[in-house]
């Protein structure tokens, strides 16, 4: 018997036992597929999400800590807590190429092909799964003066909140409970124009433009007086 070529109504487990095999075919199934449909618009199927605490476990926890805690050494923010749409908005933002892709940030370079290993709906199930999980309190890093970085922070407060809540609405990220080295970090790098200036990057633009006036000297003493905030504060996640 003459073997029908793939794509002429095998399904998904004929093709594997025809030798295509599962895991491959599984690879292949990540990607939408567009079938084109006589008179009628073209269909798309992509592949469901893993499941994000396995997906977490294998691909993210080993920089980013098994309970999302982050990790200096290696330069991991801490995860835990966040809101979902900004976690899946720089996911986004790396795979498309506005995070990660400036060679200013060689943190980001590391981190873009790990997103890229990621579908769409991997990165909402994961952004999901780690808003749920509670924030830390990070052990005190900082080398700012908090008391001027309280002073520093006021015009923040607007979108960030007075605690560094954070406000969903206004795509702000919680900023209670980060690592004062990364706070300090990305701070700089917007005021610097590493992140924030891509055309893609809308609400990284809006941070851009809010931090345009601040001194970057002000970073650590902002990061300082952030990491007097408790970990916990509310927010909307």
């Amino acid at each position: 018997m003459r073997r029908k070529p793939h794509g002429q109504g095998g399904s998904a487990p004929a093709l594997a036992g025809a030798g295509f095999g599962f895991r491959r075919w599984r690879r292949a199934a990540r990607i939408a597929l567009a079938i084109p449909v006589a008179g009628a618009a073209l269909i798309v199927w992509a592949a469901p999400a893993r499941i994000p605490a396995a997906l977490y476990a294998a691909e993210c926890a080993a920089c980013h800590g098994t309970e999302g805690r982050g990790n200096a050494m290696i330069d991991a923010p801490a995860l835990a807590g966040l809101d979902a749409a900004y976690i899946e908005r720089q996911l986004h933002g790396f795979r498309a190429g506005y995070r990660g892709a400036d060679e200013r940030d060689p943190e980001g370079l590391e981190m873009r092909p790990m997103a890229l290993a990621l579908s769409e709906a991997d990165g909402a199930a994961l952004a999901q799964w780690l808003a749920a999980l509670p924030a830390f309190k990070q052990p005190a890093m900082a080398t700012g003066d908090p008391e001027r970085g309280r002073e520093r922070y006021a015009p923040c407060a607007a979108c960030h909140g007075a605690a560094g809540e954070g406000n969903p609405a206004l795509a702000a990220p919680r900023l209670a409970g980060q690592a004062a080295w990364y706070s300090q970090r990305q701070l700089r790098r917007f005021i610097e124009g590493v992140r924030g200036a891509h055309p893609q990057d809308a609400w990284g633009q809006s941070m851009r433009a809010g931090v345009a006036a601040t001194n970057p000297d002000d970073a650590p003493h902002i990061a300082a007086w952030l990491e007097t905030l408790a970990a916990d504060a509310s927010t909307a996640n």
